[in-house]
């Protein structure tokens, strides 16, 4: 439990989280105190710890579901040998093939279940963009990383779809379904991270609000 809350620090760092080290050692002395396999509980202990204003909570949310959702959600898959063997196939036949540079590294890292890194080059596109989008045209260096990472991201899932074409004989359709869904879900993970935009002010508030009612209810 304790590296798992550590790499989801490192994440939210990544992410632009302010979280120092008396916070991480505070969380993971509350979770003693409560049942960290109670989502809920788990959460809040989470939220109060490392999210202290209204924009770190809409960024905490979106980390907290990629984090603890979007990358788990293939449980059952990794519970079957066979399927996580083709899943390690498929990853290591992309780490073959695909031009090595770190952008296409941090996708193979992220599709593994590893998000630090690709975090980190969204981010510093995002904040590429930010400083430099003042005047016309000022924004296009961000548009640019961008559509890099689009375009990374599409070769890749080309290439897995390419993959388990070639293997139709091999592979059976319904393993072949899994193994779609599987990196497809990660693949639309990192184009949401990519393409998500700053939420206004009222919008904050109203998230805000609405988890606090969501609090109250649970006493």
């Amino acid at each position: 439990m304790v590296n798992l809350i550590l790499k989801f620090v490192s994440s939210s760092r990544a992410a632009g989280l302010r979280i120092s080290t008396s916070e991480v050692l505070d969380c993971i002395g509350q979770m003693k105190q409560i049942n960290f396999l109670d989502e809920p509980q788990f959460e809040i202990v989470l939220r109060a710890n490392f999210a202290k204003s209204r924009g770190d909570q809409i960024k905490f949310d979106r980390l907290y579901h990629l984090f603890f959702h979007e990358l788990r959600e293939d449980g059952g898959i990794k519970n079957s040998d066979s399927i996580s063997d083709s899943v390690e196939e498929i990853l290591s036949e992309l780490k073959d093939t695909v031009e090595q540079n770190q952008m296409f590294s941090s996708i193979l890292e992220f599709l593994e279940g590893d998000p630090l890194s690709y975090i980190e080059e969204v981010q510093k596109i995002q904040s590429e963009e930010q400083e430099s989008g003042r005047g016309f045209g000022g924004n296009m260096g961000g548009m640019t990383g961008n559509l890099s990472i689009m375009l990374s991201i599409g070769s890749i899932r080309e290439m897995v779809s390419q993959f388990l074409s070639s293997n139709r004989n091999r592979i059976g359709w319904d393993e072949r379904q899994v193994l779609s869904e599987f990196f497809n879900k990660r693949l639309d993970s990192m184009l949401n991270l990519l393409t998500e935009k700053q939420i206004p002010d009222r919008m904050e508030t109203k998230r805000f609000v609405s988890y606090e009612q969501r609090m109250s209810r649970l006493g």
